[in-house]
């Protein structure tokens, strides 16, 4: 850790997080895990300082949960097993100690925001993660491979079967072994575990393995020889990688995760009338023009459309403010999972489950338009948007409407809260009003500024009994409520196998 740094060091760090840093390159990733790693860092120059090495790891803690709390695990838990191990290598118990102390409160308030999420409650409706996306994953990345094993034979080489003593090697010899079994444990499911996919911790080390690289790689005259031809050989063999790509020639799509972290979508822009609307995206159809543009016909998010200048990820949907069915959180609700999967099947945990026009409770979803790959026969034709290669339809939604129950008319240009307005098909009546959003103690309901109960509609759906011309406020809770809240949730709604 004391080691000069050198030109070949800051090369080889710098060339390789070009390569590897192209597909998870969302800010709200890659903040946390850039802070909390320099906050290691910098506690690791000053571990002897027990109560300046505890306030760094906690403002370091605390920034980077802060930042994306639903993240904590994915951009910490990586560089914090290395401090973890750095102090049992170097034998630093106070250091151990103490940076666990300040960790620790925030993996407690992590546990009780996951403990609430489909992920944790629902067993084995989930399936576990054996994502292949990453680059920059020992379990992966073929050049990482390489990296690893090329380091292990110049140790060798070099000091004769006693490089474990390098404290830095074995670190990183350490997690390649740990990585690696656990990564083919999840790459083969051989367990089904409802945790997060090794390859996160690989993401939220990549700064760490490279630093320790570019170092064990040049730490004395004969590896920096060594080292100097490896990396030139790596570099001749990887160029095209680096070259400049220019994806709209010849070419109609090419893959959400093969880009460079520069690369950016233009905004989502099928129709201006779709924004703050609440649609149903009834494609892809096999037998559309469009679905040939889909190099994963049963993850859209992983397609970039050359027509429309963007992917088709969530993310997308929810920046152009499209309320779609399309969906997906890292911490999915336990009953936004089982509102939409009345049949209990097995379904992947962050994604919510696509459903069809004949879903029981579509009416309770209150939505205005249908965007459809295919012309549809029963729905009113709003507009049909043509693009170079393909066509789109929009469709107005058809929304069966109860006498008993109210009409609610929604706003989503808030931030961070929606509005309903209620009306009656008769004004002089209440009305029973069915909530669009699934049951949770997160939520918060409030009327006139004031908190109200709501009821839990067949097991699935807020609803309350109001009258003509009444607002409805909905948001989430307070932060340390929602953590309790959460908890709640695990408790009721958790399904016993």
């Amino acid at each position: 850790m004391s080691q000069k740094i050198t030109f070949w060091h800051l090369f080889v760090f710098f060339a390789l997080i070009f390569h590897f840093s192209i597909f998870d390159h969302q800010s709200y990733i890659n903040f946390p895990i850039l802070i909390f790693n320099i906050f290691v860092l910098i506690s690791i120059k000053f571990q002897n300082k027990n109560y300046l090495s505890f306030a760094l790891i906690f403002l370091g803690s605390f920034w980077s949960f802060f930042i994306n709390p639903m993240y904590f695990f994915i951009t910490s838990f990586g560089p914090m097993s290395f401090l973890i191990l750095y102090s049992i290598l170097k034998k630093n118990t106070k250091f151990l100690l103490y940076s666990i102390l300040a960790f620790l409160p925030f993996v407690l308030m992590y546990i009780f925001l996951v403990l609430g999420t489909a992920r944790f409650a629902l067993g084995n409706l989930v399936i576990s993660e054996t994502s292949n996306i990453y680059n920059f994953s020992i379990i992966n990345s073929k050049l990482l491979q390489s990296i690893f094993i090329f380091l292990i034979l110049q140790n060798i080489f070099v000091k004769k079967l006693n490089f474990l003593k390098d404290n830095n090697f074995l670190i990183l010899f350490i997690f390649f072994i740990l990585n690696l079994i656990f990564g083919i444990i999840f790459k083969y499911q051989i367990i089904n575990w409802n945790i997060p996919h090794p390859i996160y911790i690989d993401y939220s080390l990549q700064y760490i393995y490279l630093a320790i690289i570019s170092i064990t790689l040049f730490n004395n005259n004969i590896k920096n020889n060594l080292g100097k031809i490896f990396v030139i050989l790596i570099l001749c063999v990887k160029l095209p990688a680096y070259l400049p790509k220019d994806y709209k020639v010849d070419n109609k799509i090419f893959p959400f995760q093969n880009r460079f972290f520069w690369e950016k979508n233009e905004k989502l822009n099928i129709d201006n009338i779709l924004e703050y609307k609440s649609i149903y995206l009834n494609f892809p159809n096999k037998e559309s023009e469009f679905v040939k543009y889909l190099n994963n016909k049963d993850l859209i998010m992983r397609n970039y459309i050359i027509d429309l200048q963007t992917s088709l990820n969530w993310s997308d949907f929810y920046e152009a403010n499209y309320y779609s069915t399309y969906g997906h959180s890292l911490l999915l609700g336990i009953n936004t999972f089982l509102a939409t999967n009345l049949e209990k099947k097995v379904r992947f945990k962050n994604t919510v489950p696509k459903y069809s026009l004949n879903y029981k409770y579509l009416d309770i979803l209150n939505l205005d338009t249908i965007v459809s790959d295919i012309e549809m026969k029963g729905y009113d034709l709003i507009k049909k948007i043509n693009f170079k290669n393909f066509s789109l339809y929009l469709y107005k939604a058809i929304n069966k409407k109860d006498k008993k129950n109210c009409i609610l008319e929604v706003d989503r240009t808030k931030f961070n809260k929606v509005i309903f307005y209620v009306k009656t098909l008769e004004t002089s009546k209440k009305c029973k009003a069915i909530f669009p959003i699934p049951y949770s103690h997160t939520n918060k309901f409030t009327i006139s500024s004031k908190i109200v109960k709501t009821n839990n509609f067949k097991k699935y759906w807020h609803s309350i009994d109001l009258e003509n011309g009444e607002i409805v406020t909905v948001s989430k809770k307070s932060f340390f409520l929602y953590l309790l809240s959460s908890y709640r949730d695990y408790k009721d709604f958790k399904l016993n196998y």
